[in-house]
């Protein structure tokens, strides 16, 4: 195994932690969605209605969407590539075992069949 596949796991996982800290922005910037369900109900209702107009002066739907879309697409890559590069290993995620850390090989376990999809070209 080359470093390439310990680099693109790690960039998967990046890519997926961005991703997570988007969705949040996205879910309470669009305008069909109310922060009311994404929220604690212990959070005052004039706080949320806040929170809101801030993040949408601030950020601005439009450009998270952007971003939000970039990184989705980034992380499709990855996972193809890395997919083609496991295929060449025989896909036998647990004889790299040894060369991962364990967040790498707990995240390759967990990943296993959305990777085999990007092979065989299947839409997730």
């Amino acid at each position: 195994m080359d470093q390439n596949i310990e680099q693109t796991i790690n960039e998967c996982i990046q890519l997926q932690d961005e991703i997570a800290l988007l969705t949040p922005v996205i879910l309470s910037l669009s305008p069909s969605l109310s922060m009311d369900n994404m929220t604690p109900r212990e959070i005052p209702r004039v706080s949320r209605e806040k929170f809101n107009e801030k993040l949408h002066r601030l950020l601005g739907l439009e450009k998270v969407k952007e971003e939000y879309g970039l990184h989705l697409r980034k992380l499709s890559l990855k996972l193809s590539d890395l997919a083609e590069r496991l295929e060449e290993e025989g896909f036998e995620i647990e004889r790299l075992r040894c060369r991962l850390s364990e967040d790498q090989y707990s995240w390759l376990l967990s990943h296993r069949a959305d990777l085999k999809k990007h092979l065989k070209g299947i839409e997730i």
